[in-house]
């Protein structure tokens, strides 16, 4: 699989969405973990798109 073809689904900034960002991923954070909407600004990556659950993800995926 190619790294532009993975989309990383999670939770948590610091894990799931740290790991998606430095192997190149596109990233997803749900907002139904541990990280909040107002924790983002904390982060210096950012995931590619955010959602309040997993319900809201609308495929085709914008960069499909």
């Amino acid at each position: 699989m190619e790294t532009a073809e993975t989309t990383i689904i999670g939770d948590t900034m610091g894990t799931d969405i740290r790991g998606g960002v430095q192997m190149g991923y596109k990233t997803i954070l749900v907002l139904t973990g541990m990280t909040k909407k107002e924790d983002l600004p904390r982060y210096a990556f950012k995931p590619d798109l955010v959602v309040e659950s997993a319900g809201e993800i609308k495929f085709p995926l914008p960069w499909w």
